[in-house]
């Protein structure tokens, strides 16, 4: 057996069966990134304030990675050539722990405005104000 650490561990194209605990592990993963996409698509339409992009990034978020893990553990339970390598499951790992990068960047840019909103308003505040 090859280790988890060698390069044709993660590029073979027909890695094998899959193990019933990694396929508990993973329904797991795509059941919690479920959840939290319904979680935030309620919260997303109870209010839209200035949080909603963001409430609407994460619950995107939350169905795409689960319909990625879906087909991921389709596609390895069938054994499909190449759509069940294991270099698939490295991307969806990467693309989980980047993804919340962007979210997290979406929100500050949502701060930032919100404190230039203010400073605008406590300035225009002092301006004369004109008559209709």
């Amino acid at each position: 057996m090859k280790t988890i650490f060698s390069l044709p561990f993660w590029l073979n194209t027909r890695p094998g069966t899959i193990s019933f605990c990694s396929i508990i592990f993973i329904f797991i993963v795509i059941i919690s990134f479920l959840i939290l996409a319904i979680v935030f698509k309620s919260r997303e339409k109870k209010k839209k304030d200035r949080y909603y992009r963001v409430w609407r990034r994460i619950s995107t978020y939350g169905f795409i990675n689960s319909l990625i893990g879906l087909m991921l553990l389709f596609f390895s339970y069938e054994l499909t050539p190449l759509l069940s390598s294991r270099f698939w499951y490295l991307l969806w790992l990467l693309e989980i722990l980047l993804h919340p990068f962007f979210i997290f960047k979406a929100y500050k840019k949502i701060i930032e405005n919100q404190k230039e909103r203010e400073k605008t308003k406590i300035y225009r505040k002092y301006l004369p104000k004109k008559n209709k």
